[in-house]
């Protein structure tokens, strides 16, 4: 959506403009239906036309005061509503909180712990993807150093969304996953393109001349390490379950891999082989705790509407530990409609992880990091009055739908 907003800017033919805004207005919708990034992109393309792109055409000390006027009134306006008439401010403001506790909740707070994370998700990507990120540092350096503005103002979007997008990677709270850093890779490539076609720097000159080999070096090494999975997951498995310290290490030093990707850990192989064994492909299971290997490697269909559901479990469990008649009024309202969503889609199999939990996943740094909530009221009473325990394995409850 945003490229084709960018191609909106540069082509002057009113027809060709109106195609790619429509094209950019379907696009916002189809990220909207996905997630709510399709509101990140309207917030984008208003920001650019109604925030930068005065800034670019004129100055800040002349725009300043508009937008502190602009600021003034949203915010008075929003105040008055919320404490005077309560039409829609209150309702906006939830949802904003609701959107921020989604990506920060059941983060680590502490700041240090977040910079060495990004260190060393920022030191892998650089390192194997040199021939991007080093051509766009030296980009955005000098997008920087003037002043945010480039020579036309498709060019400037192309820099401030590569900014913008790059900055979102510590939405998310402390996890700073690699994917975070996807969203900005198309508008990485786009700046890191220009500085190799028109930079003057010396490392970015050595990058273009051996452009070939730094292409070859990582696809050489990855396209290695994939046949390599490819053996060991379909052709010796003790390989995985064997794992000699060393290559751990080199795992995860070389690609920053700490969890379980190619086969389920050995801690919880047991539970997983049962689902699969117990259940049809079209069987629905959900698990309570946060079970994403579980449906990852039983191939199951989710009886939720994602595979993550602890940020709602953590919220009912601190709307109950409030212990007032709103917080537990609010806690089972969101416990319904978890019961709601796994009576539609008729789940199989319920599964209960808090006795061990699947938290924070399984590394060889530790044991389980244990969930620490067990199923809620509502929840506890859907489950006896519908599900009968079956099995324990891998000291996980498996209960089974009753017909």
């Amino acid at each position: 959506g945003l490229l084709f907003f960018i191609l909106l800017l540069k082509n002057g033919s009113w027809y060709l403009r109106v195609f790619y805004a429509i094209l950019t207005v379907i696009f916002i919708y189809a990220a909207m239906m996905v997630k709510f990034h399709g509101v990140i992109l309207l917030l984008f393309i208003g920001f650019f036309i109604i925030i930068y792109l005065p800034y670019y055409y004129t100055s800040l000390k002349r725009v300043i005061i508009p937008y502190m006027l602009i600021a003034a009134s949203v915010i008075s306006v929003l105040a008055f509503d919320y404490f005077i008439t309560q039409k829609f401010a209150s309702d906006m403001i939830n949802r904003a909180l609701h959107l921020i506790f989604y990506a920060t909740a059941s983060r680590s707070s502490n700041p240090l712990y977040m910079i060495g994370i990004y260190s060393l998700r920022q030191f892998t990507l650089g390192a194997w993807h040199f021939v991007l990120w080093i051509p766009a540092a030296v980009y955005m350096f000098s997008f920087a150093k003037s002043r945010f503005r480039k020579n036309t103002r498709e060019e400037s979007a192309v820099a401030l969304f590569a900014l913008i997008t790059f900055l979102m990677v510590f939405a998310g709270g402390a996890r700073v996953y690699y994917h975070y850093f996807m969203t900005s890779y198309p508008f990485l490539c786009l700046i890191a393109a220009a500085a190799l076609t028109s930079s003057d720097n010396s490392l970015v000159k050595k990058i273009k001349n051996s452009f070939a080999i730094a292409l070859l070096i990582p696809g050489l090494f990855f396209f290695s390490w994939n046949v390599k999975d490819i053996y060991i997951k379909y052709f010796n498995q003790n390989l995985f379950y064997n794992e000699p310290k060393a290559l751990f290490w080199f795992r995860a030093i070389a690609v920053s891999s700490m969890d379980d990707y190619l086969l389920p850990n050995g801690a919880y192989v047991n539970a997983v082989n049962y689902i699969r064994d117990n259940t049809k492909p079209s069987d629905t299971i959900f698990v309570w705790g946060d079970g994403p290997h579980l449906y990852y490697f039983s191939d199951r269909r989710i009886a939720i509407h994602h595979v993550w559901p602890k940020g709602g479990a953590i919220k009912i469990e601190q709307l109950y530990r409030e212990n007032r008649p709103e917080s537990s009024a609010e806690a089972a309202i969101m416990e319904s409609g978890l019961i709601k969503k796994i009576e539609e889609r008729k789940a199989e199999l319920f599964i209960d992880t808090s006795p061990k939990g699947l938290h924070r996943g399984i590394t060889k740094f530790g044991n389980f990091a244990k969930y620490p909530y067990d199923v809620p009221p509502l929840m506890r009473k859907y489950l006896n009055e519908h599900y009968k325990l079956e099995a324990v394995v891998d000291d996980y409850k498996i209960y089974r739908r009753v017909k």
